[in-house]
């Protein structure tokens, strides 16, 4: 996400379409003794947005998500000078989930254009981009897997169920994307707070809620602090023990 820094906006989004590669350094970088001639490439998809995120609208979430060391802003919340910042899960998902409020539903997806791009066999791809839109073939083995219903709630409406990802899309390779075992079915209740974190599932399927979901607030929209998981596998476990250590928000 490349930032301005005399506005201190995020201005763009840029999405990976391979693992980095060798490569020589490209021909307008110079030959100045500061660069070396060889190195890594990253074939990307750059989209600017139609509104930037300002920085100092989410930084009082953003900042407890930081790395210690090197990480884009100080403890004074000013820029630091570099290229390349690594975050934390948690800290990605922050700054998308604003990007996509701000700029709404006629934003352009990045991240399927960065799939359509991918140097992977086009079958594949139509079931990526399908799996990240919640369509396709990981939602119908969802279905096939929670014998189409909510697999908390047992809600059995298709319209109102949300193929859910346990391990964020983010977070996965393409084997996980697409694996069934790696999905929840859930009603939207279920689905939003599982996705933000609020919620997730102990290792007997049953509910945790975070400290940020308080009962009161949680039977408001229908979740319920006994609620379990009818149907749990041992094939979920891994990616339930991912969610609760990497998304889940305790407090």
């Amino acid at each position: 996400m490349p930032i301005d820094n005399a506005s201190a906006d995020t201005v763009a989004v840029s999405v990976a379409r391979q693992a980095a590669i060798f490569s020589e350094r490209p021909s307008e970088f110079g030959s100045g003794e500061a660069w070396i001639n060889h190195g890594r490439r990253i074939e990307a998809d750059y989209a600017e947005l139609e509104r930037p995120l300002a920085i100092a609208s989410v930084l009082a979430e953003l900042q407890p998500l930081l790395p210690t060391r090197y990480a884009p802003l100080n403890a004074k919340s000013g820029g630091n000078q570099g290229y390349l910042f690594s975050l934390e899960p948690r800290a990605g998902r922050l700054l998308e989930s604003r990007i996509v409020a701000e700029n709404g539903p006629t934003m352009p997806n990045p991240v399927v254009a960065a799939i359509d791009h991918a140097p992977i066999p086009g079958t594949t791809k139509k079931a990526l981009i399908d799996a990240r839109i919640g369509q396709g073939k990981f939602r119908l083995d969802l279905f096939d897997l929670w014998n189409a219903r909510c697999c908390v709630t047992g809600l059995n409406i298709p319209s109102l169920l949300r193929a859910s990802h346990i391990r964020p899309w983010s977070e996965s390779d393409n084997a996980q994307r697409l694996d069934p075992f790696n999905g929840l079915l859930l009603s939207p209740a279920y689905d939003a707070a599982f996705d933000a974190g609020l919620l997730t599932f102990n290792e007997n399927g049953a509910a945790i809620l975070s400290g940020s979901l308080r009962p009161e607030a949680a039977a408001c929209v229908g979740i319920v602090p006994s609620a379990q998981i009818v149907g749990f596998q041992s094939r979920h476990q891994s990616y339930l023990a991912y969610h609760r250590n990497q998304v889940f928000q305790r407090y």
